[in-house]
């Protein structure tokens, strides 16, 4: 071997383990080069959130919120509605505190401790609106959940294909009597109707769920189930004229599925006491359009003893004969937009 071709060799030689040592020098820089591009990211989405927050809780205008929002309520509803406190909740939602609603020529007003708003951030980035609803009145709650489709929801189908809720010692002794009180009173009341349904009280907590799958495609592909019941449910009726007694309902309830694309409810549904007796039966087959399902249901009344002597009559002359029995069956048939109702 020439000289020349010895020192071509050593050169290439060197050349080869600069080479690889100036690779084995660079990795460590592309790494330190990543870091801190990663760092830098991460330092604005924290810069990001923090500022974000201290906007939410420090600087928003939460009572000039507040006040417009209890204005445009009150005009949509047409009730008197006070908000309490308002703040953010995280990580997208509002919550209000000590709401009272009140109606003009009422003397109840109903008070709510609290109510929480809230929207799920990670569903729509994957094109999904999922509101949710938190309710607390006394030592009870009431949860509600829903999920739909942002394009289904441009199109027009504005039916949640999930849906949920439970409720757990919710007293409606105070919904219900806010809401009795509102028809028995105001400029819209029947003046027939209205001192009697003045003179109603119904007492009772809610318990229980209910949650559904619905397939706006495919409605024999929907899924549910329902369970919901009073406990301590307590119908008064104070009329000196009448003296009609207290009717506490045990079992008081109603029970359902869907399946199949049927929403059947469960023969033991309904309110049952020693005077008056309520049954729900029947089914409702779903459509692709939801106004266009088939009702076929019964709402059976029976009553007896002195609630049978007392208002029995009510029930002939709605049934259009002069029995006597204090029975009396409500039937619906037909489409849902457009039910034809019965009474035997």
């Amino acid at each position: 071997m020439s000289a020349v071709e010895n020192l071509w060799q050593k050169i290439n030689l060197r050349g080869k383990i600069a080479q690889k040592f100036g690779t084995v020098r660079s990795r460590p820089r592309e790494e330190s080069s990543q870091k801190r591009r990663i760092t830098q990211y991460l330092s604005l989405a924290v810069f990001f959130v923090v500022s974000f927050l201290c906007f939410l809780f420090l600087t928003f205008p939460y009572e000039v919120l507040k006040e417009s929002l209890s204005q445009d309520l009150g005009q949509m509803t047409g009730y008197d509605i006070r908000i309490g406190d308002m703040s953010a909740s995280l990580p997208l939602g509002l919550q209000f505190e000590k709401l009272s609603i009140s109606k003009g020529g009422s003397s109840k007003v109903l008070v709510i401790d609290s109510v929480k708003v809230k929207l799920s951030v990670l569903k729509l980035f994957v094109g999904r609106i999922s509101p949710s609803l938190t309710v607390k009145a006394g030592k009870g709650f009431l949860d509600v959940d829903a999920s739909m489709g942002i394009f289904d929801l441009f199109a027009g189908n504005v039916i949640p294909s999930y849906g949920s809720l439970k409720a757990k010692n919710l007293s409606l002794d105070q919904f219900l009597g806010f809401a009795l009180s509102s028809l028995s009173s105001g400029p819209d009341a029947d003046p027939l109707l209205g001192p009697f349904l003045g003179n109603l009280a119904i007492l009772g907590s809610l318990n229980g769920f209910l949650e559904f799958d619905f397939d706006a495609k495919n409605p024999t592909q929907s899924l549910g189930k329902m369970d919901l019941s009073l406990a301590q449910a307590v119908l008064k009726m104070d009329h000196d004229s009448l003296g009609f007694p207290n009717l506490n309902f045990q079992p008081a309830g109603i029970k359902a599925k869907i399946q199949n694309g049927n929403l059947v409810i469960d023969e033991s549904s309904g309110f049952y006491s020693e005077d008056l007796k309520i049954q729900f039966l029947g089914k409702i087959l779903l459509k692709q359009s939801l106004p266009s399902s088939q009702l076929d249901l019964q709402f059976l009344i029976q009553l007896d003893k002195d609630l049978k002597e007392k208002i029995g009559f009510v029930l002939d002359a709605i049934r259009g004969t002069a029995t006597a029995d204090g029975k009396l069956t409500v039937q619906l048939r037909g489409p849902l937009s457009q039910p034809v109702v019965n009474n035997f």
